[in-house]
């Protein structure tokens, strides 16, 4: 008899922790999607909303997030000698840019390292336009520096408990 309840007994605090670690996780992952946050899960977070892979980058990292927009612009600095530039481009569906193709680049005008489409290599540019129901995102990438400028614009409301400001973060 001392057996069974031993056995009921790890059995349902087994289940309780199982069940405590599985609602944790999905918490932290709920977190990271719905953050607006420049600092905490920032690539995580665009990763997840742009649909693109963020490589290794360097330190040179600039975000602003706009809380009247509902907006985030990022600038990386990826390593470029850490990927494969044309399996990178082909996997995250990046285009050539070209006069062609007209995308917006004044979301990028307010960070520091500002996109300069009219240099000497146009041929170095490459962009993604994804417009989504919870989120619309513009991403360009010079493929000869590995600067990696990102636009996201969130479309899904803020839940009350996050209170977001705006703010920006720049690590150079």
């Amino acid at each position: 008899m001392k057996k069974i309840f031993w056995v009921v007994g790890v059995s349902i605090i087994s289940i309780s922790f199982l069940f405590f670690v599985y609602r944790s996780f999905r918490n932290f992952l709920g977190d990271v999607y719905v953050g607006r946050n420049c600092k905490y899960c920032n690539i995580d977070n665009i990763e997840s909303r742009v649909r693109i892979n963020i490589p290794k980058i360097n330190d040179n990292i600039e975000c602003i997030y706009d809380a009247e927009d509902d907006s985030k612009t990022v600038y990386f600095s990826v390593k470029l000698n850490k990927i494969n530039l044309e399996t990178y481009l082909k996997t995250n569906r990046f285009k050539l840019l070209d006069k062609s193709n007209q995308i917006d680049i004044s979301h990028f005008l307010k960070l520091t390292n500002k996109p300069d489409i009219v240099a000497e290599n146009p041929d170095n540019y490459y962009y993604n336009v994804r417009d989504g129901e919870r989120e619309s995102s513009i991403v360009l990438f010079d493929k000869s520096t590995g600067d990696l400028w990102i636009y996201l614009k969130y479309k899904d409301a803020i839940p009350a408990k996050y209170n977001i400001k705006s703010h920006s973060y720049k690590s150079f």
